[in-house]
């Protein structure tokens, strides 16, 4: 998926995905894996996760670092 479809995509699958987020139970999805090009000449494989699995990172991230500076601010 493309970043620009993500909008569409939330708007559509937002509902399932709120519960993983509230409870911590997301997993990530297979990564799809890509060959590199090594400067030595061999390839190397790295791998690219979904852009799903890197908005519900970003998102489960701002939320533990919020929770941590309230908990700091007590």
């Amino acid at each position: 998926m493309q970043t620009d479809k993500l909008c569409d995509y939330l708007d559509t699958h937002w509902q399932p995905l709120q519960p993983d987020i509230l409870f911590g139970t997301c997993h990530p999805q297979t990564v799809r894996k890509v060959e590199i090009p090594k400067a030595s000449g061999g390839k190397g494989i790295q791998g690219i996760p979904t852009v799903t699995d890197r908005v519900m990172n970003s998102i489960t991230g701002y939320i533990e670092s919020t929770l941590k500076l309230k908990v700091n601010r007590e």
